[in-house]
């Protein structure tokens, strides 16, 4: 009879483990807010070269200098060509808004 009741709480255990484990692979981060309508697409009214930079700042709704000062400091640290790389590879794969 013990033994019965050892196997319920173990199953009853994994099942709790399991909800808990789903629910945190849902939430979503706290300081970006992204609506679930919305799509990324390269900025026609804020841009300075591709309009990559505004249209990542819209979709995040965060302030494109801000971005454009992050990006360059990131760039700068980490070496032009990479991030030359990805804001070329963001132009041509992001669709126009």
């Amino acid at each position: 009879m013990a033994a019965k009741s050892a196997k319920k709480t173990s199953k009853t255990v994994k099942v709790k483990t399991t909800r808990k484990a789903s629910s945190k692979a849902k939430s979503k981060s706290p300081g970006v807010v992204v609506s679930s309508s919305s799509r990324l697409y390269k900025s026609r009214k804020d841009r300075f070269v591709a309009g990559v930079i505004g249209g990542i700042a819209s979709y995040i709704k965060v302030d494109a200098t801000i971005l454009r000062l992050f990006f360059v400091a990131i760039v700068a640290f980490t070496g032009f060509v990479p991030g030359i790389f990805a804001y070329a590879a963001a132009a041509i794969i992001l669709p126009e808004e």
